[in-house]
């Protein structure tokens, strides 16, 4: 009896698990931020060390992927478009049908996609004529001045869409666009509402109605704000995110109402593709992390001829607009390779302010390092590395079929009284304060500056370059002067004015604004033809606008590696360092360098916390008078194995407790051990 009622639980055991259906697997593959970069950029740069990206080569990769598992979902988390000359093409149509002959099956809009507005992005997306879902949700069409093109915006980018698999598993994807104020006047009279309270609407509708078995938040949003929205939005089990250009080597894993949410981002200008594969058991609705990987979109990858072809036609085009090959010319020579930075001053930066103020030949020069496209390579330079330093925003003559000779962003004109030009030296502080946005760049002047946290105005006195002279002169309340800027910096000023109406820094008079007409890459082109390439001495980090207190600097060009003997397997590694501030560095700072942990460990390589190991902590940096330089050299015996590794260098100690300028204490740069 017993030995029955034994065989009779085994028997109903079986039986109830036959009934189980097995999980079902499903692969989301996801990209951001392509910026419209077809190809890879020049291999073994700091922007490309690896020599990854190419969407001929990501189109074969996704094509061997979903050989593999058929029920695959490919996104892409938003600014696919402005961000590289290939967008002069036709305003972002191009890139949308590349993402269609590979096979997306969502993207979000992202703000450099949105920066021409809702109308001309419609355009865009209709002429493209694509078989996938282009999202954006959290937008107010209501303003009646809308009415033209209401209907268009919603039917052509929609807030979420749902694609169901061969294997039958529902998927929703919704879309969020990026929330930051900075570019909410490009959208006018779209307003970009609440993401995460559409996003709680949209989730909650899509599970009370079952409308899908799995939802994806595709958010262009930073990643510390998208992990933050996994852990609140209901009904949600991944967030793809972009914007930051972040990479995550593995899934961030949060919890919400007890269920684990995926955030995964693949770093920018598809130089990788994410890879998650997912585990779905119906009954249940149980949704499992299987694994994860990021590709490289590596050389070894062959392009796929369809899509090659199609890349070869867009440069065509551009070759026909310029009438020249612009991408295998001689146009200028660049002394060092220059690194794309945010945050801070950089050489990029300050070449583009030269070049506005010499277009225009004002007083001043104005950029910022943020809205530097990419870095320039070592040596020589075509017509298309220099355009692509100031790819900005294209758009077509209002009124006229498309595409016409529109321009991209031009060099303004301003005509300030001496109080507003200092004024306009504190706003990139207002701007670190209200957008975490920062490294300013000018040209023609020079400043000082004290923590802003001391004073309201940080800027404590500023001198103007006197052509007439050949001297800088402090700046003179009572006379005007004339500067130099673009579209964006026009407008950031505008909407910081509208959001701070009586915040007295921002008492500057923008009515007296004119157009030069004369484009930021153009204006750049020429400079560098004009003064015989890009060359260090001048552009240098440091010297235009310097601190009232200490403040050591570290910069790209400061870091010099070479093998220390011949026959040896060591290498010498030397760091120059300055003190930007106008008073003594004290002894006690040291010198951190660091290595990435392995050879090669692409998928970690200039990530927020890459997995670094210490090679020595403790350079100490001798006291530095204002101004004074000094070398430190490092003897980095025996790498461990040869391959590219990513160098990173951090001064660090009591005494840079209260610096100004924090953002020039570091710096990284990628050598190869051969």
């Amino acid at each position: 009896m017993k030995n029955l009622q034994i065989f009779s639980a085994i028997l109903c055991f079986c039986l109830t698990a036959c009934k189980q259906p097995k999980p079902l697997e499903i692969t989301i593959l996801h990209t951001n931020d392509i910026h419209s970069h077809f190809r890879s950029e020049k291999p073994y740069t700091q922007m490309n060390p690896y020599d990854l990206g190419g969407v001929a080569r990501i189109k074969t990769l996704v094509n061997n992927l979903r050989s593999q598992n058929p029920n695959t979902v490919l996104l892409d988390g938003g600014d696919w478009s402005e961000g590289s000359a290939y967008y002069f093409v036709d305003a972002g149509t191009n890139i949308l049908k590349a993402f269609d002959l590979i096979g997306y099956d969502a993207v979000v809009v992202g703000n450099h996609d949105f920066l021409t507005g809702f109308p001309e992005l419609v355009n865009a997306v209709e002429r493209a004529n694509t078989g996938f879902a282009v999202l954006g949700a959290n937008k107010d069409l209501s303003d009646p001045s809308l009415n033209p093109v209401r209907d268009r915006i919603a039917s052509n980018i929609p807030e979420y869409t749902i694609r169901t698999l061969p294997n039958g598993v529902r998927v929703a994807v919704i879309g969020l666009l990026c929330t930051e104020f900075l570019y909410y006047d490009y959208v006018k009279p779209v307003k970009i509402t609440n993401a995460r309270e559409k996003a709680t609407q949209l989730a909650q509708k899509i599970k009370k109605e079952n409308l899908a078995d799995i939802t994806v938040i595709l958010s262009h949003n930073s990643i510390h704000t998208n992990t933050q929205w996994a852990e609140q939005i209901p009904d949600i089990h991944v967030v793809v995110s972009g914007h930051l250009h972040a990479k995550t080597p593995e899934p961030i894993v949060v919890t919400n109402a007890g269920q684990p949410v995926y955030v995964v981002e693949a770093g920018k200008w598809g130089q990788f593709l994410g890879e998650l594969k997912l585990s779905f058991t119906p009954k249940t609705k149980q949704v499992e992390l299987k694994s994860y990987k990021l590709h490289p979109v590596s050389s070894q990858i062959a392009e796929d001829s369809e899509m090659k072809l199609f890349v070869e036609s867009q440069e065509y085009e551009l070759k026909q607009r310029f009438g020249r090959d612009i991408f295998h010319d001689t146009w200028t020579f660049s002394e060092e390779e220059f690194y794309y930075v945010t945050k801070r001053e950089s050489a990029l930066g300050n070449l583009a302010a030269e070049a506005y103020r010499a277009a225009i030949q004002s007083d001043v020069g104005f950029e910022t390092s943020t809205l530097i496209g990419q870095g320039a390579p070592q040596g020589t330079l075509s017509t298309w590395d220099v355009i692509n330093l100031a790819p900005h925003v294209y758009s077509p003559i209002a009124g006229l079929p498309f595409p016409q000779n529109g321009k991209t962003w031009t060099v303004k004109k301003l005509t300030v009284s001496g109080t507003e030009l200092m004024l306009l030296l504190n706003i990139p502080f207002i701007m670190a304060d209200v957008a975490d946005q920062g490294g300013i760049n000018v040209a023609g002047a020079k400043f000082t500056y004290q923590d802003k946290g001391v004073s309201m105005n940080p800027v404590q006195s500023a001198s103007v370059y006197n052509r007439n002279t050949g001297f800088y002169e402090l700046v003179d309340s009572s006379r005007a002067y004339t500067v130099a800027m673009h579209d964006a910096l026009v407008l950031a000023l505008r909407v910081l004015k509208s959001i701070k109406p009586n915040d007295p820094r921002l008492l500057v008079d923008l009515s007296d604004l004119e157009d030069s007409g004369i484009e930021t890459w153009k204006a750049i082109l020429d400079y560098t033809k004009l003064n015989g390439g890009i060359k260090s001495a001048h552009l240098k980090p440091g010297y235009r606008y310097v601190t009232l207190e200490a403040n050591v600097g570290i910069y790209e060009d400061d870091i010099k590696i070479s093998p220390s003997s011949p026959g040896t397997t060591g290498y010498t590694v030397e760091i120059g360092l300055r003190n930007e501030g106008l008073k003594t560095l004290p002894s006690g700072v040291k010198l951190k360098i660091s290595r990435s942990k392995n050879a090669n460990d692409m998928k970690y390589f200039g990530i927020e916390h890459e997995k670094l190991v210490v090679i020595t902590d403790n350079l100490a940096v001798p006291a530095l008078a204002p101004g004074q330089s000094t070398k430190i050299q490092y003897l980095w015996n025996n790498p461990p194995a040869t391959g590219i590794y990513n160098l990173h260098f951090e001064v660090f100690g009591k005494n840079l407790d209260k610096e100004a300028n924090p953002y020039n204490n570091k710096e990284s740069r990628h050598f190869f051990v051969p």
